[in-house]
Parts: C-alpha cells; structure tokens; sequence
C-alpha cells in the first residue's frame, strides 16, 4: 500500500506527465497547421520568434504522428506503394551490412523546431529552465524499435536540447535561418558518433592530435532566409568550428574505415558556396574526433534511397573498397521519414 506522501507525490507526477503530454499535442497540432497551411500557400518558410525561421515540410512532417507501418500510406508524401515506410528498408540495409561486417550507425539530424521548439510557438512545452521537453514522441518510438531490431541509432535531440545552455557562449547548435544544424552542432554529432563506437577493435587511433579547430564568425544566407523572402530580416551570424591540418582543409579518403553517407547535413559548412564554409562541416569534425581522415559520400536532396545507390554502385565497382569499410553513418534530415520520394529496397552488393 502506498502511504499518504507516496500516493500524493504520484498524483503530481502523473498530473505534471499528462499536462506536458497535452502540451506537446497542443504543439504537435500547431505545427501541423503551420506547416499545411504555408504549403497550401506555397511557402517553404515559417517565421519564428528572435530571428529564428522554420522549415514548413518539417512542420507537417512532425504533426502527422505515427510514420511507420500501416499509418505510412497516409503520411508518407512518396507515391509509389511500395516506398512510404522506411522501417523494413532501415532494416534490410543494417542487416546487409552488418552480413559485410560493416556497422551500421542511423543519425537522423534532431528536428529543428522540436530542439528550439521555443522559437516557433508560444504552444512549446518547456522545463523549469525554459528548455524545450521533447515533443515528438513517434521518433522517440520508432528509435526504440529500430535499437530492438539491433540498429545502433544515435538519437541526438536531447544531446542538442542539453547543449543549448551554452548558446550564448558558443552560438546555437542548430542554424537560425537555414535547415541544417549549426557548425557547433557538427562538432557534438561528431564527437557522439566516435563516442557510440570508441570500443571498436578496428579503431586505431593516432595518440598524438593532428588536427586544429579554430573558430571564425561569418554571416551566411539560410536557405529558410531566402525562402521567407523578407529581405529586411537580419542575416544569421554564425559561429564557424574550422578543422584544418597544416593550416588545411582535410581531404577524404576512400581507405578509410570509416564513411559518412549523408545528405545536405554532410556538405552543409564543408564544401563552400551556398553551403556557406569549408572545412567546419560534420565531416570534418568527425575526422578531428576519430584522429585520421574519413570518406564521403555526400549528396543534396534526399539519403533515403538514391545515397544508397551511390554506395552501391562504389561496392559493385571494388570490392577492395567494399572490404575496407568497418562503420558507415548514414546521416539524414528526420523529416525524411515522411517528407521523401520514397523508401526502397535494393541491394547493396550484387547477388544480394
């Protein structure tokens, strides 16, 4: 029996879970509306609080619940049947690699408006310190069952939302007015990603640190800055991490063991141009954290299927490649599950 200060103390706890877990739906909701309605006005771009601006398929992406299973004939924005649910090809690539003796880490990169949820609506359910409480409980649910199935998944939201206390010092972990993560926020996913596999037995690292970081503040033009179209908008000011070796951007290398398979989040402050930097992108810090250069492959637009032909086609070609590869990151936007043309299967080597 539960005494008098037990039972009460429960009574709080399930009142303050089921006041946040109305909460998030409450925000769930509005994003969703947001979201829909700057689509059906054919705006990309939702404006936020404090400079910040939102992503209008991230919004509907995170309103529409459950993606996965029989619920992804309606939230998947893929046409073909046949590639809505991104589960059973999660888990087919894992189990093909993991048959080549590759591991396999899924870094989905944390929805902006869930780790700065604050910064879009006033509907954002918050902790005692005014930090977001995590409102996207599918993803939560569908990290679970994929680290049941035995995928190593590297959730990364609540090491974001954490980090966020040292803003004011290091500058926001995700960009202000463009779609990816800041270059702070490579740095904490690259050095999370090595912290995941740092017992490898393969992992020969160098004692000696090769690589510098250095930091450099420059203004950028957000893709969402340009979307908005409102040109009297301050422009994101943003805080570079720079890794070079000798004064140098590192170079990939396709002997590494080690490939990042990723979207515009691994050419995002690493390939320049609209890209906005050189050498503080995540390929970059994740070269610095395992101490000797990695490989990439790395493409814009969606890493649902076609980055997975890409490695693919470089398996069918050497085998020698293929063997040397003891851990891909397969790094995407997390509004892929939805927001994709689609999830399919195929194979990675041939005969498979």
């Amino acid at each position: 029996m539960l005494g008098r200060v037990q039972l009460g103390l429960v009574c709080v706890l399930l009142t303050a879970y089921s006041a946040g877990a109305a909460d998030g739906q409450a925000f769930l909701d509005e994003c969703r509306k947001k979201g829909d309605a700057a689509l059906a006005a054919d705006k990309m771009a939702v404006e936020g609080k404090d400079n910040w601006i939102f992503l209008s398929k991230e919004l509907a992406h995170l309103g529409k619940g459950k993606f996965w299973g029989p619920e992804s004939e309606k939230t998947s924005a893929a046409t073909r049947a046949d590639a809505k649910d991104p589960l059973p090809v999660i888990l087919d690539t894992h189990r093909q690699l993991k048959e080549l003796g590759i591991e396999l880490v899924l870094v989905p990169a944390p929805l902006r408006s869930i780790v700065y949820a604050d910064k879009l609506s006033e509907k954002a359910p918050v902790n005692e310190k005014g930090l977001p409480v995590r409102a996207d409980p599918h993803h939560r649910e569908f990290y679970e069952l994929l680290r049941k199935e035995g995928v190593n998944v590297l959730d990364l939201t609540d090491t974001f939302i954490a980090a966020r206390k040292y803003d004011g010092k290091f500058g926001p972990v995700c960009c202000m007015q463009d779609t990816h993560w800041s270059s702070r926020g490579c740095e904490i996913a690259a050095r999370e990603v090595k912290k995941a596999v740092r017992s490898r037995d393969w992992l020969n690292v160098p004692a000696v640190k090769r690589y510098t970081v250095l930091h450099e503040k420059v203004a950028i033009t957000g893709d969402l800055w340009r979307f908005l179209g409102k040109e009297t908008m301050t422009r994101e000011l943003a805080l570079l991490w720079k890794v070079s070796k000798d004064g140098k951007q590192v170079e990939p290398d396709e002997r590494s063991p080690v490939l990042l398979l990723a979207d515009s989040h691994g050419l995002v402050f690493h390939v320049g141009d609209d890209m906005h930097a050189t050498g503080a992108g995540l390929a970059d810090h994740m070269t610095a954290a395992f101490n000797f250069p990695i490989d990439e492959i790395c493409r814009r637009g969606s890493a649902a299927t076609s980055i997975r032909i890409d490695l693919a086609r470089k398996f069918y070609r050497d085998d020698a490649y293929r063997q040397r590869k003891k851990l891909i990151v397969w790094c995407f936007a997390a509004r892929e599950f939805t927001e994709t043309m689609g999830w399919r299967k195929l194979p990675l080597t041939r005969g498979k």
